[in-house]
């Protein structure tokens, strides 16, 4: 159905603010990408009211649109940089 990301976009904007977020962040020695995903607050958390079964838009409720929107958000985030293990990545 949704081949783009951008056509996401075009329906709900919050996801490109979302995506944006995702790029700013720079990768300092410590960063781990896991935690901004999954922590409370985090971009997961804020994704799921914006696309899949949770969305408000109907169009947007489909395992496509939400697999589209989690793996581009996701992916624009910098790779973890931290040398321990944490709980959220491990």
């Amino acid at each position: 159905m949704f081949k783009r990301f951008k056509e996401l976009c075009k329906i709900e904007p919050e996801l490109w603010e979302l995506y944006q977020e995702a790029k700013s962040y720079k990768p300092t020695p410590d960063f781990c990408a896991n935690w901004v995903w999954y922590c409370r607050g985090g971009l997961k958390e804020r994704l799921l009211p914006l696309v899949g079964w949770l969305a408000s838009n109907p169009a947007l409720r489909t395992s496509e649109a939400y697999d589209l929107a989690y793996h581009t958000i996701y992916n624009a985030l910098p790779d973890c940089q931290h040398e321990e293990e944490n709980i959220y990545c491990f």
